[in-house]
């Protein structure tokens, strides 16, 4: 991401949080997606801010967190689904939901669900093949 894609103007400050804080947020979510879930740009703000989002709650740490969504790339592709099936609740002068809604509109133009499904359908396919060779192999021996 060379240019932040949001800025304060789309969304609404709540008590606690400015426009720009809301913007700051958007645009960070994009570049760790990005960078491809980089546990170096999961910082703990990011991560009590997100744990708060798409229906997610805080896990005992932040690790704990990372862990349980960004380990992989199953994990990964089902934190982007799970963002894309929040139905985005509330009031944006008192929560995130129109930047949850942004992000939504960013995810499913991004092409990153698309990447991850392919990626682990080859990763699928050259594991059922290896084990395919594999068989191959002892039950050709026993013939």
């Amino acid at each position: 991401m060379k240019q932040p894609i949001f800025t304060a103007s789309q969304f609404t400050p709540t008590k606690h949080s400015s426009a720009e804080d809301k913007a700051r947020f958007a645009n960070h979510f994009v570049r760790f997606v990005e960078q491809d879930f980089k546990p170096t740009l999961f910082p703990n703000w990011f991560y009590t801010r997100l744990s708060c989002c798409f229906s997610h709650i805080a896990h005992f740490s932040r690790e704990g967190f990372y862990g349980t969504w960004f380990a992989g790339d199953c994990q990964r592709r089902d934190f982007l689904r799970r963002a894309l099936r929040h139905p985005c609740h509330g009031s944006p002068e008192f929560t995130y939901c129109d930047v949850e809604r942004e992000l939504k509109r960013w995810i499913a133009t991004s092409g990153r669900l698309a990447q991850f499904d392919a990626k682990i359908a080859a990763s699928v396919e050259l594991s059922e093949r290896a084990e395919l060779a594999r068989l191959k192999a002892k039950y050709k021996e026993a013939a």
